[in-house]
């Protein structure tokens, strides 16, 4: 489910007209998470970045346009507000989001009542509807690679949980779970001591997310076991006039792999500036990072303008491309 809803994302964004900024609702996550992530989509419309997104890539935009007005009745003057994932839990699937917005509550519920082999399932005063999304029109995502057996991987469960709110997860089980999250009937994270911190990290960042309790995921190599080897980590994404600063906030379970993090990170980061030297953009770009460490925490954070971020979009777009075609010979 994670791979689709992401990739909406950034279609939602650009179909979000003008509008307030949505910044984190503690209130909407649980105490207990243990990791959420939120994308301010009405203040990412208005940013430079997704404008000039907008105009890079205009027939997304028109396609997943037109798919929202004839499935949910959103429209350019109804706005998208935010979009808020979490799990308190790392397993697969385990994960919610709640998609904040203003949209045709009877055309939505008709849609999702209208789906191939849906099953309803009244819940308190809500109706459940669980259905199958092998196939995703408005991203471009299918299930084309996966050659699983299990058709339950392939369902997912949404409630229209009131004029203004969408909640989507893998079971009923999970969406239950965020609704009494949402109706007060399961402590958020605003009853967790800590959510003044958490919201004035993520009030003036476009996208926010954080993990805790690293130490739970799955014993794996690579990134996981870098992770684990980590109390936390917050990233927030934010831009001021047309400087974009990205940054990622480690803290280890010691000093020395606080030591360790650093040193690997400014070896990427020489690898990388070696690596784009006949691609002057990208090249200072990543001149542009900068670690620093303090005690157990490690800092990196890129700051660079509009125009650089589009150039890395283009290129990782490019590469991504050149992959695909390599996969399907």
């Amino acid at each position: 489910m994670s791979r689709t809803i992401m990739s909406a994302v950034a279609c939602c964004v650009l179909l979000a007209s003008a509008s307030q900024a949505a910044p984190l609702n503690t209130k909407d996550v649980a105490k207990d998470a243990k990791w959420f992530a939120h994308a301010d989509l009405a203040a990412l419309a208005e940013s430079e970045l997704m404008q000039q997104a907008a105009s890079e890539w205009p027939k997304k935009e028109k396609k997943f346009r037109t798919w929202m007005q004839d499935n949910y009745g959103i429209t350019p003057g109804e706005d998208l507000q935010s979009l808020t994932l979490f799990s308190n839990k790392y397993q697969k699937h385990s994960g919610v989001a709640i998609l904040t917005a203003d949209f045709d509550r009877q055309k939505v519920t008709s849609t999702l009542a209208e789906k191939d082999n849906v099953e309803k399932q009244q819940w308190q005063n809500y109706t459940l509807y669980t259905y199958d999304v092998s196939e995703h029109s408005a991203t471009d995502h299918s299930y084309e690679g996966d050659h699983s057996n299990d058709k339950s991987e392939k369902r997912v469960t949404t409630v229209v949980a009131d004029r203004h709110t969408i909640v989507c997860a893998k079971t009923p089980e999970r969406v239950k779970w965020a609704l009494k999250v949402l109706d007060d009937q399961e402590p958020s994270l605003d009853e967790a001591g800590q959510s003044s911190q958490v919201a004035d990290k993520a009030q003036s960042a476009l996208i926010y997310a954080a993990a805790m309790d690293l130490n739970e995921l799955p014993e794996q190599d690579g990134a996981l076991a870098v992770l684990r080897q980590h109390k936390s980590v917050c990233y927030s994404f934010s831009e001021n006039g047309d400087t974009l600063t990205e940054q990622y906030t480690l803290k280890a379970v010691d000093e020395q792999v606080a030591k360790k993090m650093k040193e690997a990170v400014e070896g990427f980061i020489a690898l990388a500036d070696v690596w784009t030297a006949d691609a002057p953009k990208l090249h200072k770009m990543m001149k542009e990072s900068q670690v620093d460490r303090n005690g157990t925490q490690v800092t990196i954070t890129w700051e660079g303008s509009t125009g650089e971020a589009m150039t890395a979009f283009e290129r990782v777009a490019q590469a991504a491309a050149g992959l695909k075609q390599k996969q399907a010979k």
